[in-house]
């Protein structure tokens, strides 16, 4: 049985830059695009290796079967940005995947990054900041990892794309280099307002953001997905009975 025709897409970038903008427009698309609805961080390529590779492909084709016409199978992960190991990971299980990466001035990342820190204010401990801040430094060589991602890939298989593009014009030119690249036509999204201060958000708003970060933190949405998949894949095994019977 031959393997379908979707086409893998990763997107990095590094923290503060715009992978949550994208993986919200995906996460809106009605039909065609697959990616996690639960988790947008699944460190999937951080934590295995590459002499696994054909499992983590065959881990995510059962994922997307059975689930309609899939044509893009996107996994936006923004701690692969910088790591040579994980995109190797991927390219060992995906060899055709097409990447897409984000630049931003590293000046407004940085004060960006800072203020959405504070904007947590006692529950920065909780919500690992300080990993994150570990992470952020990490992930700031654009220039090497520019180089190499160039040198890597064939010019067919990656974008890059600019942060500064992002709040020029709400989007249009990276869904724009994003459908070049995928050869897919995407729906119409309205995103709202790019990059806004979270400090402009009312107590009720802060507590709820904080709420899902907790959640996030204590990987509670990883039981839920994995609920979900048990009571999908009983619903199945029962339909297959009673088509049997």
């Amino acid at each position: 049985m031959s393997e379908p025709t979707q086409q893998f897409l990763f997107v990095i970038g590094p923290q503060r830059s715009g992978t949550t903008w994208i993986y919200s427009f995906l996460r809106n698309q009605s039909s065609g695009v697959y990616l996690d609805r639960l988790e947008k961080e699944n460190y999937r390529f951080s934590r295995t290796s590459t002499a696994k590779a054909k499992h983590d492909r065959s881990w995510f084709l059962n994922r997307i079967s059975g689930i309609g016409d899939v044509t893009l199978c996107a996994d936006v992960c923004s701690t692969y940005f910088g790591h040579v190991d994980c995109i190797e990971r991927i390219l060992a299980s995906f060899p055709e995947a097409k990447f897409v990466y984000i630049r931003r001035d590293e000046t407004s990342r940085r004060k960006s990054f800072e203020g959405h820190r504070d904007f947590n204010g006692l529950s920065t401990w909780i919500l690992g900041y300080e990993i994150s801040w570990d992470l952020y430094n990490r992930q700031s060589k654009y220039d090497e990892f520019d180089t190499w991602m160039k040198n890597r890939l064939n010019p067919n298989q990656f974008r890059a794309l600019e942060f500064a593009d992002l709040k020029k014009d709400g989007g249009t030119a990276w869904i724009s280099s994003i459908s070049e690249l995928t050869s897919v036509k995407f729906e119409p999204v309205q995103q709202g307002v790019v990059n806004k201060s979270r400090k402009d958000k009312g107590l009720p708003r802060r507590i709820f953001f904080v709420f899902v970060r907790l959640i996030q933190a204590t990987r509670i949405h990883i039981f839920l997905r994995w609920l979900k998949a048990r009571i999908r894949k009983t619903n199945l095994t029962s339909a297959r009975k009673r088509g049997a019977a």
